[in-house]
């Protein structure tokens, strides 16, 4: 086969993440034992086990560096190795996602606002993300980003 227009825009991707370290699984009585780490951990979630809307937050906070190439609040000039990245964390992310508060940026993103319902718990599972996000490609027409003609949940009916 012969593609004579190969670009960003004519890929297609599929991702699929997964980390089960520490993951945990109510119907097997399974606790989890992690939770995650820095950018991708509000203090919202201070002790709480470990909930949807919090695995939903870590997704959001992927998806945003992703989406961004940084981790949300980084300083320009980066960050210097454990300690001062733990001070960040301290002194910087997690007052501002206690306050509510995200990066400006988020909403300039395509599906900027899914990924903010996310970090503002406004989805209570996996499927609910989809299908806002289904909801913004119907919007938007993938514009810019290809075309996406269905999204999909693997082991779920979820479709948009």
């Amino acid at each position: 086969m012969h593609q004579p227009e190969t670009a960003p825009e004519e890929a297609l991707l599929d991702l699929l993440l997964a980390d089960f370290g520490g993951a945990g699984c109510a119907p097997l009585g399974l606790e989890a034992l992690a939770i995650p780490h820095g950018p991708f951990y509000s203090p919202v979630f201070d002790g709480q086990p470990a909930t949807v809307e919090l695995d939903l937050f870590g997704m959001a906070s992927v998806w945003y560096t992703i989406m961004t190439g940084k981790w949300q609040f980084l300083p320009k000039e980066g960050l210097e190795g454990l300690d001062e990245r733990l001070a960040w964390e301290k002194k910087v992310v997690h007052p501002n996602f206690r306050a509510g508060k995200f990066p400006e940026d988020v909403e300039a993103l395509p599906a900027g606002e899914v990924i903010l319902g996310c970090w503002r718990r406004e989805f209570e599972s996996a499927e609910g993300v989809l299908e806002a996000l289904g909801r913004w490609i119907e919007e938007n027409g993938g514009e810019g980003r290809g075309r996406c003609e269905k999204i999909t949940l693997p082991g779920t009916d979820a479709r948009c």
